[in-house]
């Protein structure tokens, strides 16, 4: 995702208190939620099937993950590769239980969920003009927001827990 795709992003989400650790999220994550920057990435990020398990691990191994090159720039089959390619980030993965499609593509598709999910919430009937914003929508289907609203307590304690802790290892 772009700067100016995060920029329009940030801006469309409504309450303030969610902008901000919106955009908290964005500048401190070197991980890959929020990924899809093409309507055929999107495509493939609501296509993929959603499960519990599959979420805390991503969440667990987000916390876990060496800090070091964001790959947040790149397209989603590239992160993975690129996940693949850094013995590090693949022994974390493998430590959690998960392949690097699983981990791109559970957090790709949970954050869009939440994005949405938090749109709709804030009153938003659907996308807005901005080649962002269609993006993200696209890539949150009803079925993957009805399952963030089905778990968002385990969801929205998972984010608190890697929220503090790449907190942590920015200090």
């Amino acid at each position: 995702m772009t700067q100016t795709m995060e920029i329009e992003m940030i801006a469309n989400v409504k309450q303030p208190l969610a902008r901000f650790a919106f955009a908290m999220v964005l500048m401190m994550s070197t991980l890959p939620i929020w990924a899809q920057d093409t309507m055929t990435e999107a495509k493939a990020v609501a296509a993929y099937p959603l499960t519990m398990d599959h979420v805390a691990r991503e969440f667990q191994a987000s916390t876990d993950m060496p800090s070091g090159r964001a790959i947040n720039e790149l397209p989603l089959e590239d992160r993975i590769k690129r996940l693949d390619a850094t013995p590090k980030a693949a022994a974390v993965l493998k430590v959690h239980g998960l392949s690097s499609r699983d981990f791109v593509m559970t957090g790709a598709a949970v954050g869009a969920a939440i994005i949405v999910a938090g749109l709709l919430d804030s009153g938003e009937k659907g996308p807005g003009p901005g080649a962002a914003n269609q993006i993200q929508w696209a890539a949150a289907p009803p079925e993957h927001i009805k399952f963030y609203r089905d778990h968002k307590a385990e969801i929205d304690k998972l984010v608190a827990q890697m929220t503090q802790a790449i907190l942590n290892r920015k200090n």
